[in-house]
């Protein structure tokens, strides 16, 4: 604990910060960007590096935070993600392009898949669990009106 490393430093949205290793840095990108959290990569000595069951347990746990350790920033790896606000007009808007996307490919026997939906309307700034959503409804949409949805490979659908 005394000597000097670098680490991932995750500041919650109400500035309170923890440090991990710098491996787990992917599994935290969904996480951060919900919370409104930022991750930097930080140079620090005498801190608890925390494994990420530990990380867990410790931003779910809102006690009082011990003083902050001395830190030098080296790179800040994905700023605080604050959202605009969407009109309930400008979402359905998005959904309904979205899902008119899906159920032409679909019926047009083409193969419907979670990657080029991400990059086709990444502009939305939809996560994947969104637009997997899409997907299962027009699925289930389509069942219901007799069709046969086959699962091809994992994100890829093709109606058969």
């Amino acid at each position: 604990m005394n000597k000097t490393i670098n680490c991932l430093m995750l500041k919650t949205a109400d500035q309170r910060c923890f440090f991990t290793h710098k491996n787990n840095y992917p599994q935290l990108i969904e996480f951060a960007r919900t919370c409104a959290a930022e991750i930097s990569v930080v140079k620090t000595h005498n801190v608890k590096v925390l494994e990420l069951s530990e990380l867990a347990k410790s931003i779910c746990n809102h006690g009082k935070q011990c003083d902050l350790p001395q830190y030098e920033l080296v790179e800040v790896k994905l700023p605080p993600y604050i959202p605009a606000k969407k009109s309930r007009q400008k979402l359905l808007k998005q959904a309904n392009t979205i899902a008119a996307h899906v159920k032409k490919l679909f019926l047009d026997y083409k193969t419907v898949s979670l990657a080029n939906l991400e990059s086709k309307f990444s502009k939305f700034g939809l996560s994947k669990s969104a637009l997997c959503n899409h997907i299962s409804r027009m699925r289930a949409e389509l069942k219901r009106q007799g069709y046969k949805v086959s699962k091809i490979k994992r994100g890829e659908y093709k109606l058969m």
